[in-house]
């Protein structure tokens, strides 16, 4: 009997941490007629609003490795959503596509900051239809090409607590004569 009531519990204990999971919600949105689709991810067993993080990711895009990345640092503190910089069905086969990918957004300052700016607004309404982001605490994270996009809305005057860019591709302005609005 003792053994039984033993593994019950331990059933219980499995079962109920096993309802708490990372949470990948792949989320759409268009920009200028083309369709786009980010990933929010977080922790569901939290019910707090924790920090928002905004993911810019390298020139792969939104991709397994990203989330997997995403899921990393979202933890059960953070609320991450990786943006798609590219738009939907995105799929590079070689170095080539996605060097022209990233020619394309780099060479239109306006594209990349519209781009990156739709993908920040729709993480914090999303965020905030769920309850989950204190959008008073919003930070980004960048990589690559990512990072100078992210850079690129820093510049534009949009609120971060923080940044972080690794590796960053592209850290000068596409416009260096132009305002800097980093707040």
């Amino acid at each position: 009997m003792r053994h039984f009531i033993l593994a019950s519990a331990a059933l219980m204990l499995i079962s109920s941490s096993a309802s708490a999971t990372m949470v990948e919600r792949k989320i759409g949105y268009e920009i200028g007629g083309k369709a786009f689709e980010g990933v929010l991810v977080y922790d569901d067993s939290v019910k707090v609003k924790r920090p928002a993080i905004l993911m810019e990711p390298d020139w792969k895009g939104v991709n397994p490795n990203a989330v997997a990345t995403a899921r990393e640092v979202a933890g059960k503190d953070y609320v991450v959503f990786v943006a798609d910089l590219f738009g939907v069905g995105y799929a590079p086969k070689d170095v080539k596509e996605m060097a022209a990918a990233v020619a394309a957004v780099h060479g239109d300052i306006n594209l990349m900051r519209v781009r990156g700016g739709n993908a920040l607004d729709v993480m914090l309404a999303e965020g905030g239809k769920l309850g989950i982001i204190d959008s008073a605490k919003v930070a980004g994270i960048g990589f690559c090409f990512g990072g100078g996009a992210l850079l690129e809305l820093a510049r534009e005057g949009r609120e971060f607590k923080a940044l972080t860019v690794f590796h960053v591709t592209y850290p000068q302005s596409v416009d260096p004569t132009g305002p800097s609005q980093i707040k």
